[in-house]
């Protein structure tokens, strides 16, 4: 009931819009933007919530901040969210994966270092590089560390993606972590927080969604 909605007379904001996103859509798969915007909107009204006094899309832009740091919200394509609960990828102990099939390859790799950073601090993503060849992944990985000095450790490719549009597939995975803000400020290019799983999930995603091939 309305009276009983703890933001009665409160201008929707940006943590009660999240809050109520997860309500609304946890587990519901890939949702557009707007429709989640429209009825987060209505339902915080409904209750007894006022119109918010700054714009809507400033309003989810930061909400999704907030449930992106709470690994409760991945962006499997632009326009689209799926809500989840938080989960800590577990199975990224495995060694490469390798799926798709095509003549290129897009690979992801990183240093054992960020992965036992990240797994003390609890959290399921690290720094991750994602780049795209149509040779060799192995031989192209090298290539990239031999030009850097002073690494105490050797690269690990946790993933290769097989597909004749290697370079489009790389571009779209990176524009969906770049949209959920993964992207590293650092001087090298194609650095992101995220995770070898990861990565293959929004593979899977933009490819049942017909959005790559």
């Amino acid at each position: 009931m309305a009276n009983d909605y703890k933001y009665q007379n409160i201008p929707l904001r940006p943590t009660i819009a999240a809050e109520l996103v997860f309500e609304l859509y946890v587990n519901k798969g890939n949702i557009a933007i707007q429709e989640i915007r429209d009825k987060v909107l209505k339902a915080h009204i409904d209750r007894g919530g006022l119109r918010p006094t700054r714009s809507l899309a400033a309003i989810f832009q930061e909400a999704s901040s907030y449930l992106n740091k709470k690994n409760k919200l991945t962006i499997p394509v632009t326009g689209y969210w799926n809500v989840h609960p938080p989960t800590y990828d577990k199975q990224d102990n495995e060694p490469t994966t390798i799926v798709g099939s095509g003549s290129g390859n897009v690979y992801l790799y990183y240093y054992p270092k960020y992965k036992a950073d990240a797994s003390k601090n609890n959290s399921p993503v690290w720094e991750c590089k994602i780049g795209s060849t149509k040779g060799d992944p192995y031989h192209r990985v090298k290539e990239q560390i031999d030009k850097k000095t002073g690494l105490p450790e050797d690269g690990v490719i946790g993933l290769i993606i097989k597909t004749d549009d290697y370079v489009d597939v790389e571009k779209r995975i990176q524009n969906v972590l770049v949209a959920e803000n993964r992207k590293v400020d650092s001087p090298g290019k194609e650095w992101f927080l995220t995770s070898p799983n990861e990565v293959k999930r929004i593979y899977e995603t933009l490819l049942s969604m017909n959005t790559i091939t």
